[in-house]
């Protein structure tokens, strides 16, 4: 099995692999006062504490809290695949025709522009002897299917409401031949476009009852003369999931060429199990040529709690990309690549809330195995004065007991529930 934290970790790698090395010196205050000298935990102690906070988040989403819901929509979903279309009333030919027009069309290009708001009218289920039929009525009002499955009534509805400002989202070139010959004649030019909806949403309710809510409020600025993405976009919005006693929103999200930020929660009930802010200089489109080692520089910083900040991380870069390749795998060459790294990049680790002091730091780690071929790995650098330890000799399954168990619990509850649906048979897990 995984290790837990291993991944709790990887969400700060994903903005901010590795750290500065640095000793939190107590300060004179004003005054003159000398603050209280900060306790440092031994790594025993800090593995303790996150196998608590481990087993505390996977409390919070363990199986048996959601997978009635999950369990009733995965059979609506079966049952529903069952339901046939009569011939010329399919509903994704006719949601189509509802929403997608063609605007421009000639030999050389075509222009297809989508309105979500034109999503109106209801999607019932009809019954004929023994068959069951997807049937669609135009109407005014939002876009609602309405299915009735073991004496309930199941309701999607959806919404939309239409901005002024079209977006071109996919270009696509089609090869044109002649009908009668099949010579090729050429390509012709197909645009993908919609005006972007100022706000839309998705509601699932049984009997009544809210199951899902989905609202999303996106806002697109900034397009060039072509109505496509360009460098002076600015994309903002914001995203909101509600199901189950669980909830997901995404806000504050801003998108620019000169600068990205957002911020996550992901909470169940009254306990925030996930809280993010993060800012960066880059936008989405460099952070992928970033992957492939095309991003010279960045800066970025955020703040990741954990349970209500039982477990805080702050990153904070500020450095040009290095390339492993131009340093030596030597011992010499490892270890300045991680002097060079630690030297521009900061990732600290906070527990109970307590922000003052820094237990531990990710750092760039010179290791080797033989002494013959070095390299760099992320690793803990503690404050009570313990060795360094590589995330991989941190993050063991022996450290994190309470972790472990909950996670083979949570699997097993897993298996018992939706191991049916992939034909598998569930199995004790030791």
């Amino acid at each position: 099995m995984k290790k837990l934290f291993m991944y709790v970790l990887a969400l700060t790698v994903a903005f901010a692999p590795l750290s500065c090395k640095k000793d939190n010196e107590a300060e004179n205050g004003e005054g003159g006062n000398t603050p209280p000298a900060v306790t440092y935990l031994s790594p025993s102690e800090q593995q303790a504490k996150l196998d608590l906070v481990g087993e505390a988040v996977l409390n919070e989403v363990d199986p048996d809290i959601w997978h009635a819901p999950a369990e009733t929509a995965l059979e609506v979903i079966m049952d529903a695949q069952k339901v046939k279309a009569k011939e010329g009333e399919e509903i994704g030919e006719i949601l189509s025709a509802l929403f997608i027009t063609i605007e421009k069309q000639s030999a050389e290009s075509s222009l297809y522009i989508a309105r979500l708001s034109k999503l109106t009218g209801s999607i019932t289920v009809e019954t004929e002897g023994e068959e069951r039929y997807w049937k669609y009525t135009g109407g005014a009002n939002p876009l609602c299917l309405t299915y009735l499955y073991n004496e309930k009534a199941y309701t999607v509805t959806f919404t939309a409401q239409d901005s002024d400002q079209l977006m071109i989202y996919r270009v696509r070139e089609t090869p044109v031949y002649d009908i009668e010959t099949g010579a090729p004649q050429g390509e012709q030019t197909i645009c993908y476009s919609m005006y972007v909806p100022t706000i839309a949403t998705l509601e699932i309710k049984e009997d009544g009852s809210e199951m899902l809510a989905l609202e999303v409020k996106p806002t697109v600025t900034g397009l060039d003369e072509n109505h496509m993405l360009c460098e002076n976009t600015v994309i903002k919005g914001s995203v909101s999931l509600k199901a189950a006693g669980y909830n997901l929103v995404v806000s504050d999200l801003s998108v620019s060429e000169k600068a990205g930020a957002t911020k996550v929660v992901f909470s169940h009930n009254s306990t925030k199990i996930l809280e993010a802010q993060l800012n960066a200089t880059y936008t989405l489109a460099q952070a992928v040529r970033a992957s492939i080692g095309g991003l010279e520089e960045l800066a970025e910083s955020g703040t990741i709690r954990i349970m209500d900040g039982a477990v805080i991380v702050k990153a904070d870069i500020n450095s040009a990309i290095i390339k492993e390749d131009e340093f030596s795998s030597t011992k010499e060459g490892a270890q300045e690549l991680a002097r060079t790294i630690n030297q521009n990049s900061k990732v600290e680790i906070f527990y109970d809330n307590d922000v003052t002091a820094a237990q531990a730091t990710i750092i760039a780690l010179p290791v080797s195995t033989d002494d013959t071929y070095w390299n760099v790995e992320p690793a803990l650098h503690f404050f009570d004065g313990s060795a360094d330890m590589t995330l991989n000799d941190f993050f063991t399954e022996e450290a994190f007991p309470k972790t472990m168990a909950k996670l083979g619990a949570v699997i097993l509850h897993f298996r018992t529930y939706f191991g049916k649906y992939y034909g598998k048979e569930v199995e004790d897990i030791e």
